[in-house]
């Protein structure tokens, strides 16, 4: 009985020490996420509407660097 009580002492303090430590760096790495993402708001918040990726056509860039070459 005795090896059985040491061994589950063991393993409980043994996982304790893993999962702690992964569950404290999730939660520092999820509070510097929120940290970041509220920094980044007011910046994001001046760029217009019309900057975004879709208004920017790759053909015509091609287009032009093609007469270049011409």
């Amino acid at each position: 009985m005795r090896t059985l009580a040491e061994f589950t002492k063991t393993t409980l303090i043994g996982g304790i020490l893993i999962i702690l430590p992964i569950y404290v760096s999730i939660l520092l790495l999820l509070k510097a996420l929120s940290g970041l993402l509220a920094a980044v708001k007011p910046i994001t918040a001046g760029i217009p509407a019309a900057a975004n990726s879709s208004s920017f056509s790759r053909s015509s860039c091609w287009s032009r660097s093609a007469s270049l070459w011409d």
